[in-house]
């Protein structure tokens, strides 16, 4: 094929582009320009508490500085879905933590009316009244009206551009001014609560757009009667439009009980799925590593990451470190955040290391006649025990 002839209105097409553009922009319309837009252009990430959920959501993202961005983007909403008992609301405590460590604006709205005070307190959450506003509202409706009116104050006072987190906790607790007044033996669908859902969200969304803030909704899941077999088994309360209008959906699978030495659970193992991801290629899962005296331990988090990628070698009672830009060393497990944690420059180069695992070569052009396929794993899992030697004895050590 010979080459296609260049098109001699191009340059002339392009100057008229600029001229609609131009026109349009000084008109007021709704026109942005965003050539020059970059993902270091955001002001605030807020981290997980997992350095490798953190590096996940963004691809590893490195600003021109050499700075690593990850974690919740404000401005957007996330959705954290659930089975009963599996840590929806402790991963929406520990982003509040985070979120007031950096000195946000933090709103919680507990329509569910059963937070565990000591729990979120033991996670690091601070519920003093300057520090975090605590709603009981359960009416989806009035829920709203509060979120914009938290949204607006913030925006009018003398910094609208501050960080604030908000986050309701479930919309399966919701309920619509339209139920409140059924009878009990009135059957039928919860059309109400999808039909708010749908115009409180698309009333917010917008005004996020224009602040610092970002909303984090926590939902249960249902099993899909309907699905079919080639279909997802579960469905989120609520209808469409929280699939829609989220930014992130993570759907949390129960995984591993941590035990101690006395045969007692101390915590559990969190499967992170990503249903949704709007800052990134779709991520693999993640294993968050939750204990119930103080929440996410990110330093058991990266031993078992680099232990799975073959850069740690574990023999008990002792580890070999085989990380890249760092001789190999050995040291007793149990010694392990003593050493993870004693120099900044030595940790600044293990968590390079997670961050190239971790990253996603978009660029990646090789052709193989050979491609792997991986089957999903269930959304639901086997409950076992797992001795806290096997998995985080040697972080437990504090």
């Amino acid at each position: 094929m010979g080459r296609k002839p260049k098109n001699e209105n191009t340059e002339n097409n392009n100057s008229e582009n600029s001229k609609i553009y131009d026109e349009l922009k000084k008109e007021g319309t709704s026109i942005y320009n965003l050539e020059n837009y970059k993902i270091e252009d955001v002001e605030y990430w807020i981290s997980t508490g997992s350095t490798i959920l953190d590096a996940s959501i963004t691809n590893s993202y490195i600003n021109k500085d050499g700075e690593f961005l990850g974690g919740f983007y404000p401005k957007g909403i996330l959705e954290i879905s659930a089975l009963s008992s599996v840590g929806k609301s402790a991963l929406a405590g520990q982003l509040l933590r985070n979120a007031q460590l950096m000195g946000a604006v933090c709103a919680f709205i507990d329509a569910e009316n059963a937070v565990n005070l000591p729990f979120f307190q033991q996670c690091g959450v601070d519920f003093t009244p300057q520090k975090l506003i605590y709603s009981k509202e359960r009416v989806a409706e009035n829920i709203f009206v509060l979120i914009e009116k938290l949204i607006e104050k913030i925006q009018n006072s003398k910094n609208p551009k501050r960080l604030g987190l908000i986050v309701v906790d479930s919309v399966a607790s919701m309920i619509t001014k339209d139920e409140l007044e059924l009878k009990f033996e009135t059957s039928g669908y919860r059309t109400q609560l999808a039909r708010q859902l749908s115009f409180g969200l698309k009333r917010i969304a917008p005004i996020l757009e224009d602040s610092n803030i970002g909303l984090v909704f926590t939902n249960q899941l249902r099993y899909n009667l309907k699905a079919q077999p080639f279909q997802d088994p579960w469905i989120t309360v609520g209808g469409a439009a929280m699939s829609f209008y989220a930014d992130m959906r993570w759907r949390l699978v129960k995984g591993k009980k941590i035990i101690n030495a006395k045969k007692q659970q101390v915590g559990s193992i969190i499967k992170v799925k990503f249903i949704k991801n709007r800052f990134g290629p779709p991520p693999n899962d993640n294993d968050v590593y939750f204990y119930f005296g103080r929440g996410i331990d990110n330093d058991s988090g990266i031993y078992n990451f680099l232990k799975d990628r073959k850069l740690i070698v574990a023999r008990k009672p002792n580890l070999t470190i085989n990380i890249p830009g760092l001789e190999s060393e050995k040291l007793e497990i149990k010694n392990w955040k003593k050493w993870l944690n004693e120099n900044s420059d030595k940790r600044k180069i293990v968590e390079k290391a997670i961050l190239d695992e971790i990253r996603i070569n978009l660029n990646y052009d090789e052709f193989s006649e050979e491609f792997d396929t991986v089957d999903d794993d269930e959304d639901s899992e086997p409950e076992t025990n797992t001795n806290e030697d096997d998995i985080s004895t040697l972080i437990n050590s504090n």
